[in-house]
């Protein structure tokens, strides 16, 4: 037999983000550190997160509302670590050495 209309074909017109975009447009300097590090991005930083290689929380910073955010690391141990950066755009994790 013929079934027609059975099945139905929906496309969306959305775009995807890409977070490649959002991540060159953030830098962490100098890497590896030893005191301080800096977060430059496009937009103004509102939050910084550095966990562990474990998964464990060891900063907070929030954001001045500026696009540079200078983030002491004296307190860290020489080990890398994760930081994760939020702007208005979005959120991107980069990784860190602390000499």
């Amino acid at each position: 037999g013929t079934f027609e209309g059975r099945f139905t074909l929906q496309f969306e017109y959305e775009v995807l983000s890409n977070n490649d975009v959002l991540a060159s447009n953030i830098s962490l300097y100098p890497n590896p550190t030893n005191d301080v590090v800096t977060v430059a991005a496009k937009t103004p930083v509102t939050q910084v997160v550095i966990h562990d290689l474990q998964g464990r929380l060891v900063h907070t910073q929030a954001g001045t509302g500026s696009n540079e955010l200078s983030v002491s690391t004296q307190q860290l141990r020489a080990a890398m670590y994760f930081v994760t950066i939020t702007t208005q755009e979005g959120t991107v994790t980069k990784r860190l050495i602390k000499r």
